[in-house]
């Protein structure tokens, strides 16, 4: 009687390394994938201290040091044979996703961009987690910050693909950004805004660079490799909901929504327990949502309070256990149940034939069952009782009176339950028969 399998828990996973700092590695769907995830991001922790201790060795002691350019090069490479760099190429891909420019990338403009990295040669291909480089880590920021995704992200001069023409196209375009035997470079592609954003994402994670390991939030893969997945908040702050805009928050709406706020827990146990209710029946309507109920009756249906705790923290257990559909009662519908009951109590006492009939048709009104149930009050109801009390077989042959009378009294509830109060009932029948001791 448990779920098993990829993704039945999921963890999330925490690691540093002295000097590092904490990364998390989000919903690990698999315990056994931990041991490889953890072994992958110290090795990657460890080499990005390295970097840091490289890159300060340089001169790029804090991020305010790192500096990039870069330009639009995308007549440029418009001949070129690698399918990337091509605008009816990169047109496909937004028609198969069907994005749209301004929603799901910014502008429709189809662009190359060239990123002169200065005096950071060598950084590109420096070593990351195993099987990957530091241009990983910035093909994970580009492609979650900037929402250039199509592979193969971002190419770079430190590893350019092999295609025909391909060296003779790599040196032109850094003969064309200017780059030095210690510059390195790096090129996108996408719409032209995302391409902006890229190269200013690669200059900022340079700049984390020279801290050591930016703090984040990184995705698993099965191969025990990661890929970044957002900035991992600090103590004191808080971000929005990335996929909602944003809304003003004005005093006057915080006050309306403190308004309409449920009372706290606490609140609600102090008044309960005021009037009787147990602490179990308490926590048992605030853990299941019954408190909104039990308070929405009282409010609108003229209930009392500690009747309705036990009503919807106690004797509708029983119903429920029993198959009785009863959550699909609605709650004007119970609202107008307590209203019945409060103006002719005797009703109540016929709760559990009326409350079954309204679960299983919840278009069925109050007034529609009790006239289907015929608990309108009888106006010969005395009677029948007095018919009940001539029935001189006790349920046991040599019981006592009390038992003859509990026995009349069951016999004459089975047919006057909701139409006459019990204690009326009681009052009548012991007027036609001895008086139990």
């Amino acid at each position: 009687h448990a779920r098993v399998g990829m993704g039945a828990t999921r963890q999330d996973v925490n690691v540093s390394v002295r000097g590092g700092s904490r990364v998390e590695i989000k919903g690990v769907p698999q315990a056994g994938w931990a041991p490889a995830l953890v072994h992958g991001e110290a090795v990657r922790q460890v080499n990005l201290l390295a970097l840091r201790d490289e890159l300060h060795r340089r001169g790029f002691t804090d991020p305010e040091k790192v500096a990039v350019e870069h330009c639009d090069i995308t007549e440029m490479v418009a001949q070129s044979s690698l399918d990337v760099l091509k605008r009816e190429n990169w047109q496909r891909f937004i028609d198969d996703d069907k994005r749209r420019p301004g929603f799901e990338m910014l502008g429709s403009r189809f662009c190359v961009r060239a990123i002169r990295l200065p005096r950071l040669a060598g950084t590109l291909r420096w070593p990351g987690q195993p099987g990957h480089t530091f241009a990983h880590e910035l093909a994970g920021r580009v492609r979650v910050i900037a929402c250039l995704d199509q592979e193969p992200i971002l190419l770079h001069s430190e590893k350019w693909p092999d295609y025909k023409g391909a060296s003779r196209e790599l040196k032109r375009l850094k003969k064309k950004m200017g780059c030095g035997p210690d510059d390195a470079m790096v090129v996108v592609w996408g719409a032209e805004g995302d391409t902006i954003t890229a190269a200013e994402e690669i200059r900022l994670r340079y700049g984390d660079a020279t801290l050591g390991v930016p703090q984040e939030t990184r995705q698993p893969f099965v191969d025990g490799s990661t890929d970044f997945e957002r900035i991992l908040p600090g103590p004191d702050r808080m971000y929005p909901d990335t996929d909602s805009p944003p809304q003003r928050v004005t005093g006057e709406r915080v006050e309306a929504l403190r308004r309409h706020l449920p009372e706290p827990p606490w609140i609600r146990e102090e008044r309960y327990t005021a009037v009787g209710v147990p602490q179990s029946t308490t926590f048992f309507l605030i853990r299941r949502g019954g408190a909104r109920l039990v308070d929405q009756v009282v409010e609108q249906g003229a209930a009392d309070l500690r009747q309705a705790c036990f009503f919807f923290g106690e004797r509708l257990k029983g119903l429920r256990r029993g198959g009785v559909p009863v959550d699909r009662i609605s709650t004007e519908t119970w609202c107008e149940v307590f209203r019945r009951a409060a103006q002719n109590p005797v009703l109540f006492e016929a709760w559990k034939p009326i409350v079954s009939l309204l679960a299983e048709d919840p278009q069925q009104t109050v007034q529609g069952a009790i006239d289907r149930l015929g608990l309108a009050s009888p106006a010969d109801w005395r009677e029948t009782v007095a018919a009940l009390a001539r029935y001189r077989q006790p349920d046991h042959p040599d019981g006592t009176p009390a038992q003859r009378f509990r026995f009349l009294m069951g016999l004459a509830m089975n047919q006057l339950r909701g139409k006459i109060s019990a204690k009326e009932v009681a009052r009548a029948l012991k007027a036609t028969v001895e008086e139990p001791a």
